[in-house]
């Protein structure tokens, strides 16, 4: 956030708020407290999820393009619509104007013609906790066979992939990297042997989650932007959490014999 900030502050800073020089009595009023919550906001350049706490301080986690994961800590007070954000560390403040839709969205505009805003869409709900476990993807953004994949999201903050990579254009087999969720969106690291030249290191993604939304369980969408050229596509893929995950690790097992069918590769005796 800080970075856009200063990008719009080098332009100019418009406030629509009246102030005690309208000629009339002026009562100011703290809409501090209307905000409080998560809010997060999505798109091909900027993924960004702000925590708004009761006691005016917030934290900031997201990611721009071509950049890495921060995290930004600071204050917040809204006085009628005028917005003020002071950052911790540097003593950085920035002020604007303050367009809110209680529950709904809130924008941070920081000049006059309107075309410099943040957009922040209400979270009523963080699913940090509700991501954990297995997932298959069913659908994913190319609708073709290879969008099959199988990905484990851990308690300590490691998720592991298996299935099809359209960042290497080939199968990856548990490949394991860090994650983490705020709110509604989720932050991941690319692992660096899978990073293609140019590629951002980090990606994010905005969860839509919902239990029992089918016969078989609990659904999640995900959306997410992958670079097409000097552009960002808006993709999306749909996930099916797996009800129960056998744990094989050391355990050893008897067989008559084995089967193995539609594969290509040598034909020999294992």
């Amino acid at each position: 956030m800080k970075k856009l900030l200063l990008m719009f502050a080098a332009v100019g800073v418009l406030f629509t708020a009246c102030n005690k020089d309208c000629g009339h009595e002026f009562i100011e009023h703290d809409f501090t407290q209307d905000i409080v919550g998560t809010w997060t906001f999505l798109n091909g350049d900027l993924a960004e999820a702000m925590v708004i706490k009761a006691d005016g301080s917030f934290t900031t986690t997201g990611v721009a393009r071509g950049g890495s994961l921060y995290e930004e800590k600071g204050t917040i007070k809204v006085v009628n619509n005028k917005i003020t954000l002071a950052f911790d560390g540097d003593n950085q403040t920035f002020e604007g104007r303050l367009e809110f839709v209680a529950g709904k969205s809130l924008s941070l505009v920081m000049f006059d013609n309107n075309a410099a805003r943040l957009t922040y869409d209400y979270c009523e709900n963080d699913l940090s906790d509700e991501i954990i476990g297995m997932w298959v993807c069913y659908d994913g953004p190319t609708n073709t066979e290879r969008d099959m994949l199988i990905q484990t999201y851990q308690n300590d903050g490691y998720t592991i992939k298996t299935g099809w990579s359209d960042a290497v254009n080939d199968f990856i087999v548990n490949n394991k990297t860090t994650y983490k969720v705020v709110g509604d969106l989720i932050f991941y690291a690319r692992p660096t042997e899978l990073i293609p030249e140019g590629m951002d290191k980090y990606v994010a993604c905005r969860i839509d989650y919902i239990p029992n939304a089918l016969s078989y369980g609990d659904k999640k969408t995900v959306t997410g932007y992958i670079p097409v050229g000097d552009d960002q596509v808006k993709v999306t893929g749909s996930w099916l959490r797996v009800k129960q995950n056998l744990n094989l690790e050391g355990q050893v097992y008897a067989y008559k014999s084995a089967y193995v069918s539609n594969v290509e590769g040598k034909d020999e005796d294992f």
